[in-house]
C-alpha cells in the first residue's frame, strides 16, 4: 500500500484498450508499477494522484529483474477495514471509566451491524491477561472514526486487530495445465 502518483494513461499496442503506469510511494520506496487493460477496466477508477491505495498483484521474475503485474487497485480506507475480521480491546479492570467504556462499544455493536468480530481482555497485575469473545451476533461493521473514538477512551489499554488473509481474485482465462 502506499500513495499513487505520475499517473500515465497509456494504449495498448495490440487491441488500443488504456492501461496505467504510475508510481507507488511508500514510506521506505517507491516503485514503478504498470497496470495493464484488463486490471485497468476493473479497478482504474480507484486510482487518482496522491490517493492512498492498496495493490494486489504478482510478481514476476525475468531477465530485466522482478517486477509486479498489478491484478487490483482498491483505496486503502475501504480495505483495511473490509478485511479486519476480529477486534480484541485490552481493558483496565479497575479503571473509573471502564462502564462508560462498555456502553459506547455495545451502542456501536447495536448501530453497526456487520461481520467483524469483538473480544475483550482485562489486564491484571503483572500483566495477566483474561480474555474472553463477545457473541457473534454482536458482529459489527468497522468504520475508521468509531474505532479512533473507542480506542482512544481512557479505560482501553490497548487493541490487537485480526485481519482476513490476502487474496487475489482468480480471473485466469486460461484452466491450468495440472
Amino acid at each position: 500500500c502506499g500513495l499513487s502518483s505520475n499517473l500515465v494513461k497509456k494504449l495498448a499496442k495490440k487491441d488500443n484498450r488504456p492501461w496505467f503506469m504510475f508510481t507507488l510511494s511508500t514510506k521506505k520506496a517507491s516503485l514503478q508499477l504498470n497496470m495493464f487493460a484488463d486490471a485497468t477496466a476493473k479497478w482504474a477508477v480507484n486510482l487518482a494522484e496522491n490517493t492512498a491505495v492498496v495493490i494486489l498483484g504478482n510478481i514476476i521474475v525475468g531477465q530485466e529483474g522482478p517486477r509486479i503485474n498489478v491484478k487490483e487497485c482498491r483505496p486503502l480506507e475501504a480495505y483495511v477495514m473490509g478485511h479486519i475480521k476480529r477486534v480484541t480491546w485490552l481493558l483496565h479492570p479497575a479503571h473509573p471509566e471502564l462502564n462508560d467504556f462498555l456502553r459506547k462499544l455495545r451502542t456501536t455493536l447495536d448501530k453497526q451491524v456487520g461481520s467483524t468480530l469483538t473480544s475483550l481482555g482485562f489486564l491484571f497485575e503483572d500483566r495477566i491477561t483474561a480474555f474472553s469473545d463477545v457473541s457473534g451476533a454482536l458482529g459489527w461493521k468497522l468504520t475508521p472514526a468509531k474505532f479512533q473514538e473507542l480506542r482512544q477512551h481512557p479505560a482501553v489499554a490497548g487493541v490487537q486487530l485480526e485481519t482476513k488473509h490476502l487474496e487475489i481474485a482468480d480471473d485466469r482465462k486460461w484452466s491450468k495445465k495440472f
